[in-house]
């Protein structure tokens, strides 16, 4: 049975608030009802879109491991679900733009692949990452992840993942409802893979698993989504993995208000993303009127007393504390009121619950302005701008997982030269000792940001930025040492004392043969220019498109002459 044949339960109206306004249907909307479209878009992406990936990608990794005799383990299908739905659930985030471009989306999702194929691909220096990634788009055999998981690079996929993001809340109550049901189970396995990180491997992936899919059935039953999650998980898992391991998967999950690791983990989420202050501050007079009103003896962590304003809204109408929609009209009060009370005494009189446990640690790529535009040169331009959405989105999440086998929801946010990490305490000192190492292979400074988890997001941002400004502002030894090495001319070993032609900011160490002639350049600006010309322009300027049943290339174009 699907869960969308159980009966659908709407205790009152399910609304989702957004604090971003979305553009749907020719207007800006700001809160939204979630209607039975959704719901039936939401199962057709579980059973159509991400069931097909784990088919093959499982099919995949079993023809691997007979090839090296070997069986795949439980444990390693286990993970590879679990990295599998993840990456999965954030491809809107970063999506394709053009099938022919190296987006960040195809590096990532080619980790995926079990370990014989990965090796095939990965580089840890950067450069060599997306020279390789160029030459295997270019062949695309038909076995590589392009393949395996062509519903992630499919534009309706990533519009119907878009939707599900912005659909569904993780709390129907008004001013929680600004929580996304999508991002609440990410940081929830999240969370609890950060709390037991010491345990096995197969108790790691279990517990992630259970936190993913634990609040799958909300979009059909909140009030006892149990239910249908469990059916869910039970659609999109059976035959995937043995029927013991389902058995206890689909336990753990239609039980997990009782499984211990799985609740603390889905309070701390709930903690963060529910903005409980705001919503007192906000709605909690007027919440209190209603009680006194309806005279409820209930609160608003109850079912009841929301069902009760439902039910009840023509008393309370009729009283004049509303309009028509009590549910839909609180939504819109703190939506309101949100943005004014973020910034106010009140609000910031309360500190925040720290949880020293977990850290949140805030990469981010210093100078990155000075690194693109280094220079004038427009293949350097490019490649730079590149290699810093590749780092950031990709290569740097899988060149730290091989020092830290951290799971990809532990990247809570990825984009613009900065990375949001959630860790255990213990790790922080080799995210940072990572950190540098792989800076100095980009030939940037990546800065890292800890702060303890707290159960307040404005809270934790402020912190982070107070702690980042911090870090950017240290001078180490090897910044000193470096900065004298150029005084004398000697930087990188060399012993030029005329500038790159290309940044003028690094003394010239290498030979660069260019269409406008040779030039003298340091190592990065080199490394830049030709991964530029060789790997980003080249796949453009060979591109076919076609116009009027015609095919053609850029190259084909200058090659035919006027």
């Amino acid at each position: 049975m699907s869960a969308s044949e159980s009966e659908f339960r709407e205790p009152y109206p399910i609304y989702r608030a957004l604090r971003v306004p979305l553009w749907e249907q020719g207007k800006l909307i700001r809160v939204r009802r979630v209607t039975d479209e959704d719901r039936r878009e939401f199962e057709e992406v579980i059973n159509s879109k991400l069931r097909p990936i784990l088919e093959r990608l499982l099919n995949l990794a079993e023809r691997a491991k007979e090839g090296v005799g070997e069986k795949l383990s439980d444990d390693e299908r286990l993970e590879l679900i679990a990295d599998a739905i993840v990456i999965f659930l954030r491809a809107p985030l970063i999506q394709e733009i053009s099938p022919a471009a190296l987006t960040p989306l195809k590096a990532h999702t080619i980790m995926l692949l079990p370990s014989p194929f990965v090796k095939r691909y990965w580089k840890d220096d950067v450069f060599e990452f997306a020279e390789k990634l160029a030459e295997e788009r270019a062949e695309d055999q038909g076995h590589t992840i392009f393949d395996v998981a062509k519903e992630l690079f499919e534009p309706e996929t990533a519009d119907k993942l878009f939707r599900i993001w912005i659909a569904f809340p993780a709390d129907t109550r008004p001013g929680h409802n600004t929580s996304s049901l999508i991002a609440h189970s990410l940081m929830t396995s999240a969370i609890a893979w950060a709390l037991n990180h010491g345990a096995d491997r197969r108790s790691l992936a279990k517990l992630r698993l259970v936190a993913l899919l634990h609040d799958l059935g909300k979009p059909f039953d909140p009030q006892r989504h149990y239910k249908p999650s469990k059916q869910l998980a039970d659609q999109l898992l059976k035959g995937l993995v043995s029927e013991k391991t389902l058995e206890e998967l689909l336990d753990a999950i239609e039980n997990h208000h009782r499984q211990p690791f799985i609740n603390e983990a889905d309070r701390l989420s709930s903690a963060a993303d529910r903005v409980n202050k705001l919503v007192k501050l906000a709605l909690g007079e007027k919440l209190s009127k209603i009680k006194e009103i309806l005279r409820l003896d209930k609160t608003e962590r109850d079912w009841e007393f929301w069902i009760a304003i439902h039910e009840r809204r023509d008393e309370l109408v009729q009283a004049g504390l509303f309009r028509e929609d009590p549910i839909r009209e609180l939504t819109e009060e703190f939506l309101d009121k949100v943005d004014e009370l973020v910034g106010s005494a009140e609000y910031r009189k309360e500190p925040p619950k720290s949880d020293s446990r977990i850290n949140l640690v805030f990469i981010d790529i210093a100078s990155i302005q000075e690194y693109v535009l280094r220079g004038h040169e427009i293949r350097v331009v490019a490649a730079a701008s590149h290699l810093i959405e590749l780092a950031v989105h990709a290569h740097f999440y899988w060149y730290l997982r091989r020092k830290l086998q951290l799971p990809p929801e532990a990247v809570i946010y990825s984009g613009g030269g900065n990375m949001l990490l959630l860790v255990p305490s213990d790790v922080v000192k080799i995210v940072e000792d990572v950190a540098k190492e792989y800076g100095e292979i980009l030939g940037l400074k990546l800065v890292a940001a800890p702060i303890d988890f707290v159960d307040d997001y404005v809270m934790a941002i402020e912190r982070i930025a107070k702690t980042l400004h911090v870090s950017k502002h240290k001078i180490t030894e090897n910044e000193l040492r470096d900065q004298d090495h150029y005084d004398c001319g000697q930087k990188n070993g060399g012993t030029s004392d005329k500038l790159c032609e290309i940044c003028y900011n690094a003394w010239a160490t290498e030979t660069l043969l260019t269409p406008a002639g040779e030039r003298q350049v340091c190592e990065l600006c080199k490394k830049l220019y030709l991964l530029g010309r060789e790997q980003h322009f080249a796949v453009k300027w060979r591109s076919k498109i076609r116009v009027d049943e015609q095919e053609f290339s850029p190259e084909d174009l200058i090659a035919a002459g006027p």
